[in-house]
């Protein structure tokens, strides 16, 4: 591949993983450790060996090859799905459109890692002619995932409302004035929701259920019409009357015992 290849010494860095790649960040060329090791430090020369630009240690930029390759082939994936977004419905069965999977991968992959030009060549001339022929298709398959994405986006929304935003972002202590929050989705696809409601919080004192209650003692007694009544309270208090008669026998023994 050029684009991992030394300007000086044309050595193949995509192959030879043990040299560096640099680049020059005022003129692009790319130089590997050795060429510019030997041209700027041994030789003590301020200029680009390519176009003879000057330049200093500053000027040249490790050239990540992975980074690169990664943020290449990310881009290739995001234009290509574009075009080819095809889904199972779009096939009578799933053999062909995981073989239709498959062949996106396929092009995928040629497109990041093909050094032959001939080759890159014929595969964009494939892309071009199915966008062309496939045009209709594509815009059709474009809504349907625009549509389907947004009933995802806001079935969340609604499911979650503002809970989770104001756990986060507002303290139990710590109260403010009239705070708004708004649903990170909401926030990060506003073209998405036409009119958004959001929940205001404002800082007030909790309201009682019974306004007349001041104090504990105004709580009203719960009155039993009968013992029974009074023995299924207890027992729904947690109330166990074996362990009562444990806790008086061990009593008793124990008084017992000091007195003797």
């Amino acid at each position: 591949m050029d684009e991992y290849k030394c300007t000086c010494c044309f050595d193949d860095i995509y192959i030879n993983s043990e040299k560096k790649l640099f680049y020059i960040d005022i003129c692009k060329h790319k130089i590997c450790g050795e060429c510019i090791e030997d041209h700027l430090n041994k030789h003590n020369k301020q200029h680009c060996p390519r176009c003879k630009i000057p330049v200093t240690k500053k000027n040249v930029v490790s050239f990540d090859i992975e980074e690169r390759i990664y943020f290449n082939q990310k881009n290739i994936r995001s234009k290509l799905t574009e075009i080819f977004n095809k889904k199972r419905h779009n096939f009578d069965t799933t053999p062909l459109y995981n073989s239709y999977l498959e062949q996106i991968e396929d092009i995928i992959y040629m497109l990041t890692n093909e050094c032959d030009e001939k080759k890159r060549k014929i595969i964009e001339d494939y892309i071009k002619k199915y966008e062309k022929e496939n045009q209709k298709l594509i815009e059709e398959n474009n809504v349907l995932i625009y549509e389907n994405e947004k009933k995802k986006i806001h079935d969340i929304v609604k499911k979650e409302g503002n809970f989770y935003e104001i756990t986060k972002h507002r303290s139990i202590i710590n109260k403010s004035h009239n705070e708004t929050f708004v649903h990170s989705l909401v926030k990060e696809n506003p073209k998405l929701f036409d009119e958004i409601k959001v929940t205001k919080i404002t800082e007030s004192q909790p309201q009682p259920l019974n306004p007349a209650i001041k104090q504990d003692t105004d709580i009203p007694r719960r009155r039993f019409s009968s013992e029974q009544d009074l023995k299924k309270s207890d027992y729904a208090g947690g109330y166990d009357s074996s362990i009562v008669f444990k806790r008086c026998d061990t009593e008793f023994n124990s008084t017992i015992y000091l007195n003797i």
